[in-house]
């Protein structure tokens, strides 16, 4: 059962294991292997978990093996010693025993003079108790004991032999043979003791008597306990928790202050110590009034808190700024001035000292309340370190930046005119905002000679209020007609045309086509025309394109891919047409089917049966059917049907049998017997069928079979000689014998006149007709075996008014008027209907497929009628035939439906160019252009106001200090690449409290951002701008408009005397007589009159990003 269990696991390789037992303290299975001299021990946890314990060298013997419940410490057996295993290993010898012998002695006895006193011989069996008792049977001594709190008790045996050990004898006393093993029933207070010698198993009883009761000292007397526990001596502090007696099962007697059934609860400062509101309920009454607070409080009660460790009362608690109203909880004395969880942290006018981008202006830091020091001093001063300094001079200091500015930032000055002045202490004088002392002042081509006012160095290249804008053959950059208006002077005589596909040359005055240049003949236009103009090409005949890149087949351009060669080829040389398969023909007009072109109309579609609508598809004639239009039909059987033509016949052509030998009828459905057609009444004599060719089946009682001519009179043919026994009487009918020389109303038989002279008298009164005549006296006629005056005579559309002779109504022909007509023309005839469709009743006309009216005589193009409107494109052809349209204009429409047309030279279908790619042509030279696209020919981008800003950098500025700039930024990059290298007319439209007050047109290559300077000399009022783009006199875009104005106001510069300075001029002081800017801005325009762009209301600047 054990090998079951433990199948697999290392418990197999046991050599030889002895005594097991259960430790309830590790929930292990623990086993003594004496055979590995080993103690090991089994998870009954997992059940798959067996270990020995390291040392297997400890040679354990026969004997117990336990575990102490409550400690979990190991105590085994070997060499006649007690060892005591504590884990995680660690051995010490737990008896003494006589002789004293020691094979380990690393292992040590357990030190102790009154313990190990005790003698041992050989001691066994094991058990530990709940109770913290370890009780030893010890066969060498006869005895059993019990190890509690390193004192040793005989627990039973005595070694005097001769005192026996009867039943209810006293255990101390009892003589026990060899005692093996002992066994406590804890729960009844009993011992059992296995006596190896006697064979016997003894109980000693009481261990205690009764439930709550345990041994005294002297093993007789049982003492009470309270709730598990004894107040024996042996028992100390234990019953009663030490504090009262146990005097009875479970009931104690407390001492003064404590209470409840244990003695467990006492009283702190009025409060029982198992309620929450002892200490406070923030500490453990532990004994009477003694708390013992938790780290967060302390008072003898538990009663102040701590804030972040220092309690309440002290008065360095919140840092001295504030009070602990609860734990670690500050309420700062004034927020005002300090914040913080401890109030440690200081408030600077307004700002809390760890803000530090913001205290002390983030320049410096706050100290204590409402004190900053600023960290760079040489920078800043004021309270809160926001008081910048310019070269050590404070901003509030009137002196500061030579009177001439103000200190804004450390060592930065902003001069108040920033077109006069400039430098670190507003002492130097600025042309265009450039230090006149720089290299580059005037763009290093001239000298700044007063404010703003440049003199160039070199006035036949370079001009401008400033010298920065170069000249071309004389003529400033930024003029109209700078070179030549197709390009922009980059430097001196040096223009970069706008489009270098367009034009070329040293003054851009030479065009381009495809962007070769005019004069290079050999490579212009493909080598096939002339550049007339720019990207215009007269090409060669045969030639087209706007390169003149593309052949013609037949005057076609060979990309027009719907139209050329039909749209059933390729054009690859001029009038070359390699045509697809199943076409043929110079332009590929010729449509093949099975091997026959369109042309040989007798042959193709077998011999014009039908028409070759596309590759081997032919479109059949009414009345034929097949592939190729070879099959015919009659009267709705096909020509290879068994049955067609009633089978006595072949369909040759639409309902045309050729019958067989003997057979007639339209279906061949006829036949004559003894030379009387099959549907003749009178056929056979009138007395029977003929089913084929003189073939008669006859009716009962006539005969011979060939003709039924005769009736037969028992047994015998009339015309038998012995008929009606030879008698003088005649075989009139089926055994019917009568006179054989009749009258026939008073005629003799023999008579001419018998019968009307149109049948044979057969007897008294009775003639048979011949089968063409019928009546009593055979006096009337028939047609087609039809009586003259039966209402289907002539199929009921004519009169008989002869023998067979048919007189036939309006719309109806034929012998026997079963053909109808249609429009004059019988429904058998080839040009019935037009010869497209099958006349199916007077005057009915069932039209084949892609035609129609009253005789088919009309087609359709497309689905659409002939005569409609909007047939071949409202008409910009004739639909001649079934979807075939011939367009009447073939230079402006083109197509199997004229519906394919130019817009300026260019094929409707040729979507990747005609009308800019950005547009659909929708008739002859009309663009229908997509989103964002106008011009007749969708050749400029536009766009709305969505995808651009205008805006002023500032919202307010200055009479004759304005520094703004007017900003449009564009957002639609396709727009801005679209442009590109093109020159944009810009419409600027300057408004002063609504009122226009200068419009001006600027010529640029459009960009993404655009900058304009605004002049000083605009007065004060609030100022907008409206602007719209321009290109080739289009209008490209809608008005925009800036989003806020720009308020203009007059300040008051302050006047004072500027810092003394050996290296800088001293500044010229305006009088009442001298010129205002305004009016010096005038004087220096007309010194540089061949400056673009500029006039004497509005001066703009542009800066491209």
């Amino acid at each position: 059962m054990e090998k079951q269990l433990l199948q697999g696991d290392p418990l197999d390789v046991m050599y030889f294991g002895k005594m097991l037992s259960i430790d309830k303290f590790h929930n292990w299975l623990l086993f003594m292997d004496v055979g590995n001299n080993c103690v090991g021990y089994y998870s009954l946890a997992n059940y798959n978990s067996f270990n020995w314990f390291t040392n297997c060298g400890l040679s354990p013997t026969d004997g117990g093996i336990v575990a102490s419940p409550l400690t979990g410490d190991i105590y085994y057996i070997y060499y006649g010693k007690i060892m005591r295993l504590v884990l995680p290993e660690t051995y010490t010898i737990f008896s003494a025993s006589t002789p004293d012998w020691n094979p380990y002695p690393e292992y040590p006895p357990f030190n102790d003079a009154n313990f190990t006193a005790t003698p041992w011989n050989n001691p066994m069996g094991l058990y530990y108790t709940a109770h913290d008792e370890l009780f030893v049977a010890d066969p060498g001594l006869k005895q059993v004991k019990k190890i509690q709190n390193r004192q040793v008790e005989i627990i039973a045996g005595s070694t005097n032999s001769s005192s026996g050990c009867p039943d209810n004898s006293d255990p101390v006393n009892c003589y026990l043979d060899s005692p093996f093993n002992v066994f406590v029933r804890e729960n009844k207070n009993e011992i059992y003791i296995a006596d190896d010698v006697a064979g016997l198993i003894k109980k000693v009883y009481p261990y205690c008597d009764g439930v709550g009761y345990v041994l005294s000292g002297d093993g007789r007397t049982c003492l009470p306990e309270c709730y598990g526990k004894s107040s024996e001596s042996k028992y100390p502090f234990l019953a009663c928790h030490g504090n009262g007696t146990c005097v009875d099962v479970n009931t104690c007697m407390c001492n003064e202050n404590y209470y409840g059934p244990e003695c467990t609860v006492t009283t702190c400062f009025g409060k029982f110590s198992n309620s929450s509101t002892a200490c406070n309920g923030n500490g453990i009454c532990e004994r009477y009034n003694y708390c013992k607070c938790n780290s967060n409080y302390g008072g003898e009660n538990c009663e102040i808190p701590k804030c972040n460790g220092t309690l309440a009362n002290d008065e360095t608690v919140c840092s001295g700024n504030g009070s602990c109203i609860a734990l670690n909880t500050c309420q700062c004395f004034n927020t005002s001035r300090y914040v913080g969880e401890k109030c440690e942290i200081p408030v600077c006018f307004g700002i809390i000292a760890n803000q530090t981008s913001s205290v002390c202006s983030g320049r410096g830091d706050c100290v204590s309340h409402d004190t900053c020091v600023c960290r760079d001093q040489s920078q800043w001063n004021g309270l809160k370190c926001d008081v910048p300094k310019c070269n050590l001079t404070s901003a509030s200091d009137p002196t500061v930046c030579n009177s001439r500015g103000q200190c804004i930032s450390p060592n930065q000055c902003q001069c108040f005119d920033t077109y006069a002045f400039g430098g670190n202490d507003c002492q130097i004088l600025k042309c265009n905002g450039t230090l006149s002392t720089m290299e580059n002042v005037c763009n290093g081509r001239g000298n700044c000679l007063a404010d703003d006012i440049c003199k160039c160095n070199d006035e036949t290249h370079w001009g401008g209020r400033f010298c920065s804008i170069p000249k071309c053959n004389g003529i400033l950059a930024g003029n109209s007609s700078q070179c030549l208006g197709r390009g922009d002077c980059l430097s001196p005589d040096t223009c970069q045309c706008y489009d270098s596909n367009s034009y070329g040359g040293n003054d851009c005055q030479i065009f381009k086509c495809a962007g070769i240049m005019s004069t290079n003949t050999t490579h212009v236009c493909s080598k096939r025309g002339i550049c007339k103009s720019l990207n215009l090409c007269e090409c060669e005949a045969n030639y087209g394109g706007s390169n003149c890149e593309l052949v013609k087949c037949f005057g076609i351009l060979q990309n027009e891919t719907s139209s050329v060669c039909k749209g059933r080829g390729t054009c690859s040389n001029v009038d070359t047409c390699h045509c697809n398969n199943g076409y043929g023909g110079a332009e590929c007009e010729l449509i093949q089917c099975f091997g026959i072109f369109t042309n040989q109309t007798n042959a193709i579609c077998n011999n014009g049966n039908g028409t070759c609508i596309s590759p081997d598809s032919c479109q059949c004639n009414p009345g034929w059917i097949g592939s190729k239009c070879e099959i015919p039909i009659c009267h709705g059987k096909y020509s290879n049907d068994t049955q067609v033509c009633s089978s006595k016949g072949q369909c040759l052509t639409p309902n045309n049998c050729k019958c067989s030998t003997d057979y007639f009828g339209a279906n061949c459905e006829k036949t004559t017997c003894n030379s009387i057609a099959s549907d003749n009444a009178n056929v056979c004599f009138g007395h029977g069928s003929c089913p084929s060719y003189n073939n008669c089946n006859c009716s009962a009682g006539y005969g011979p079979a060939t003709t039924c001519q005769f009736p037969i009179c028992f047994g015998i043919l009339a015309n038998e000689s012995n008929a009606c026994n030879d008698t003088d009487q005649f075989c009139y009918a089926p055994n019917d014998c009568k006179p054989k020389n009749p009258l026939c109303f008073g005629i003799e038989k023999m008579n001419n006149r018998s019968c009307s002279g149109n049948g044979i008298c057969l007897s008294t009164d009775n003639c048979i007709c011949d089968s063409n005549y019928f009546g009593e006296k055979c006096q009337y006629w028939k047609c087609n075996h039809v009586a003259f005056n039966s209402t289907t005579v002539c199929s009921s559309h004519g009169s008989c008014d002869a023998v067979n002779y048919c007189s036939c109504s309006d719309g109806y022909g034929g012998s026997n008027c079963e053909l109808v007509k249609c429009s004059g023309i019988l429904q058998n005839d080839s040009s019935v209907c037009s010869g497209k469709g099958n006349c199916t009743d007077v005057n009915s006309c069932d039209c084949v497929h892609g035609y129609y009216g009253s005789d088919c005589q009309f087609t359709s193009c497309f689905g659409i009628e002939q005569a409609s409107s909007q047939v071949c494109n409202f008409r910009n052809g004739t639909c001649q035939s079934f979807d075939n349209c011939k367009c009447l204009d073939e230079s402006r429409w083109y197509g199997l439906a004229c519906n394919l047309t130019y817009c300026f030279g260019l094929s409707s279908v040729d979507h990747s160019n005609v009308c800019n790619s950005h547009g659909d042509c929708v008739n002859y030279d009309t663009c229908q252009c997509r989103t964002n696209y106008i011009g007749n020919q969708c050749q400029f981008r536009y766009f709305n106001q969505s995808d651009v800003t205008i805006s002023f950098n500032s919202t307010n500025d200055f009479v004759g200090e304005i520094s703004t700039t007017l900003t449009i930024n564009i957002q639609d990059s396709q727009f801005i690449d679209f442009y590109k290298n093109k020159t944009i007319d810009i419409n600027v439209d300057f408004l002063l409290n609504g009122q226009s007050i200068s419009s001006q047109i600027f010529q640029y290559e459009l960009l993404s951002k655009m900058i304009f300077n605004i002049p000083s000399s605009i007065p004060k009022g609030s100022l907008t701008a409206k602007t719209t783009l321009h290109y080739n006199s289009t209008q490209i875009s809608t008005t925009f408009e800036t989003m806020n104005p720009l308020s203009i106001k007059e300040r008051i510069k302050p006047s004072a005397s500027p810092k003394s300075s050996s290296s800088v001029p001293p500044p010229v002081l305006k009088s009442l007589s001298e010129p205002s800017r305004s009016e010096r801005l005038s004087s220096a325009i007309s010194l540089f009159s061949n400056v673009a762009l500029i006039s004497t209301v509005l001066v703009v600047g542009v800066v491209f990003y």
